[in-house]
């Protein structure tokens, strides 16, 4: 990955005109050995090895001035268990049946890396068709969760293509803790289109104590959906999500949000 990257500053409250642009180039690998025990519980090792080289920041901007930890960038090595449960009749597209994750990714120089922390990822879904297939409801509860001295590209965050749905950009609101809630109405049409409506909310915060319902970001939005390969269900998408404060952010991609 070699790109320009976003930062607007580390917290909940960010404007996106405080936008700093800036260059983030790293390699990574990531994944996960899974056993499964079951037909539906899976257990194995999750890893992670990310090594960021950052560069062209802004010389007025937050990163430089305010000595935001992880500007020099470096490698980050992550080892640690994980647990999945799926019950989903299809994990493309599924109508019934719920998938939980868990995670912890524990971050250690003497791994080889050159930070100490820990990262924690709790996923929680379900999955229900109303009548028939062609009206599904799914659900979502997240939370991603760290404990130590997090560079600041690694921090969670709530927005994206897959959480919160109408943040103008992804990296606009990232701190030590984020936890999302979102919903969405599936609805087959005819030949191979589809619609969608979602809404869901969520926050990011220095510590767990630290959210406030009344500064959680909500959003509501909606979709098309058509199906390339009619054998498959696999679902191009194009979403418009609306924020809070009157943002809002278009997305393209391959495959249901969550």
């Amino acid at each position: 990955y070699k790109y320009p990257d976003f930062f607007y500053g580390i917290g909940n409250d960010n404007r996106i005109e405080d936008e700093e642009v800036y260059v983030n180039r790293f390699e990574r690998l990531d994944g996960s050995f899974m056993k499964f025990v079951n037909q539906r519980l899976a257990v194995g090792l999750k890893f992670d090895i990310q090594n960021n080289q950052l560069s062209d920041f802004e010389e007025e901007g937050q990163i430089i001035n305010d000595d935001i930890f992880g500007i020099d960038g470096g490698l980050n090595v992550g080892l640690g268990p994980t647990l999945q449960v799926d019950s989903r009749d299809n994990i493309l597209y599924p109508s019934r049946g719920v998938f939980a994750l868990a995670e912890i990714t524990m971050y250690r120089q003497g791994l080889g890396g050159d930070f100490t922390y820990t990262n924690f990822i709790l996923d929680l879904r379900k999955f229900l068709s109303i009548k028939n297939e062609k009206n599904i409801l799914a659900f979502q509860l997240a939370g991603n969760f760290t404990s130590g001295k997090v560079p600041f590209y690694k921090l969670p965050k709530v927005g994206g293509d897959s959480r919160l749905r109408g943040i103008e950009n992804a990296n606009l609101y990232i701190d030590r803790q984020s936890f999302w809630m979102q919903a969405e109405y599936r609805r087959k049409l005819f030949w191979r289109l589809g619609a969608v409506a979602f809404v869901g909310f969520g926050d990011v915060a220095p510590n767990l104590a630290d959210f406030r319902p009344d500064e959680f970001k909500y959003v509501i939005g909606l979709g098309g959906r058509f199906q390339p390969i009619k054998s498959e269900k696999l679902n191009a998408r194009l979403d418009l999500g609306i924020g809070r404060g009157g943002q809002y952010a278009f997305y393209l991609s391959i495959k249901e949000a969550f």
